[in-house]
C-alpha cells in the first residue's frame, strides 16, 4: 500500500520550502485555522501552482493548469450547484466518443468519492483533473452563481422602464422584486464573504460583482431597465437623496443575520456615462474586534509589534491595499 506524504513533509521533499518557514507556518495555521496550504501561499512562501504541482506528482493525478472561461448550460446542468459546491468540483468537457465527464477540483483527498458519485449522477465515466484554488474558484463563481442568479432574476421580476418614485420606494417596495433580488444579492455577497459589491451600469445591461479574497468576481448581470430601481432602493436603505443622479454620494446601512451578527454597509454612488455606479464595502462587526494575537501575525511579528505598541514613542505605519486588513489590525 502506498504511504502520501503530508503536504509539509512533501513541500520540503521537492526543496519548496525550509524547515523554518513550515514552522512558522504551522504556528499560524494553529492560530487562524486555516489549511496549512493557505497559510504557507498568504505568507507568500509558496504559489498555488507549486502546491498542486507537488500535490499532482505524489498522487498520480493530473494538473490543469488553464481552465474555461465559459462552461455552456448543457454541462453545468450535468452537475447541480449542490453537489458541486460539496465536491468543489466543475464539469469543463464532455467527450461523447469516450462517454466521459471531463471534470476539475481542488480536493485531491476527494478524487475516488467524485468520480464515485458523479458516475452515479450522470451515468458517464469520470475524468478527474487537479486545478489551484483560485482558477477554481474565479470559474464557479462566473458558471453556477451567474446562471443561478440570472435564472432567479428572469423569473422573479420584470421591471417597468419607469424608475420608482419617491414614496413608491419608501412605502411599497417591502415585497417587490427589487427588494427580493437586493436582500438575495446581499445575502449571497456575506455567505461568499466578500468584501464588497460593485454594481455597474452599461449600454444594455448592468453588472453585478463581488470583491473575493482580493479578487472582483462577475457574479450576475441584470436588466438595465432594472438598475435605476436598484440604485434607489439602495439610496433609500442609506437614506441618501434618489433625485439626485448628478453628484456622488456617500451613505451606509446595517443588517443583522443569523445568530444576530451584524455586517454595516458602507455605500458610494458615482454618476457615469450609463448610469449610477454603486460600491458597498462590506464590513461584520465582530471582525473588527478581533484581539491581536488573532491577527495571523507570526510569532516573531507578534512579538515586535506587541514590543513597539509599548514604546513610550513613534509611530507605527500600517499600509496596505482595500481589504487587507488595516482597519482590523487597528482595532486589534
Amino acid at each position: 500500500m502506498r504511504v502520501y506524504k503530508r503536504l509539509g513533509e512533501l513541500l520540503l521533499e521537492r526543496g519548496f520550502i525550509t524547515p523554518g518557514a513550515l514552522q512558522q507556518a504551522v504556528s499560524i495555521q494553529q492560530k487562524v485555522g486555516k489549511p496549512l496550504g493557505e497559510v504557507l501561499v498568504g505568507m507568500g512562501l509558496i504559489s498555488w501552482e507549486d502546491i498542486y504541482t507537488a500535490l499532482s506528482d505524489q498522487y498520480g493525478i493530473e494538473l490543469m493548469e488553464e481552465v474555461p472561461n465559459l462552461i455552456p448550460t448543457e454541462l453545468l446542468k450535468m452537475i447541480p450547484k449542490s453537489v458541486a459546491e460539496r465536491l468543489r468540483v466543475i464539469p469543463v468537457e464532455y467527450l461523447p466518443e469516450e462517454n466521459t465527464l471531463v471534470v476539475i477540483t481542488t480536493e485531491v483527498l476527494k478524487v475516488p468519492q467524485i468520480q464515485k458519485e458523479i458516475s452515479f449522477l450522470t451515468g458517464h465515466k469520470v475524468k478527474v483533473y487537479l486545478t489551484t484554488p483560485p482558477l477554481f474558484d474565479n470559474l464557479f463563481h462566473s458558471s453556477y452563481e451567474e446562471t443561478t442568479s440570472s435564472e432567479i432574476i428572469e423569473h422573479t421580476f420584470e421591471v417597468e422602464e419607469e424608475d420608482l418614485t419617491e414614496e413608491e420606494t419608501e412605502e411599497s417596495v417591502e415585497d417587490t422584486p427589487i427588494v427580493k433580488f437586493i436582500n438575495s444579492m446581499l445575502d449571497n455577497a456575506i455567505k461568499s464573504d466578500a468584501s464588497d459589491i460593485h454594481l455597474e451600469p452599461y449600454e444594455k445591461l448592468a453588472v453585478a460583482r463581488f470583491r473575493v479574497d482580493g479578487v472582483l468576481r462577475k457574479i450576475l448581470t441584470y436588466p438595465k431597465k432594472a438598475h435605476n430601481s436598484v440604485v434607489s432602493r439602495i439610496k433609500v436603505m442609506c437614506g441618501l437623496d434618489i433625485s439626485e443622479r448628478r453628484l456622488p454620494q456617500d451613505g451606509k446601512f446595517f443588517l443583522r443575520r443569523g445568530g444576530g451578527e451584524q455586517y454595516d454597509f458602507r455605500v458610494s454612488t458615482m454618476p457615469t456615462v450609463h448610469g449610477e455606479k454603486i460600491v458597498m464595502r462590506i464590513l461584520k462587526v465582530s471582525n473588527a474586534k478581533k484581539q491581536l494575537d488573532e491577527l495571523g501575525l507570526s510569532d516573531y511579528n507578534f512579538k515586535r509589534f506587541e514590543r513597539l505598541l509599548k514604546a513610550p514613542h513613534g509611530i507605527i505605519l500600517i499600509s496596505g491595499p482595500t481589504g487587507s486588513g488595516k482597519s482590523t489590525t487597528l482595532v486589534g
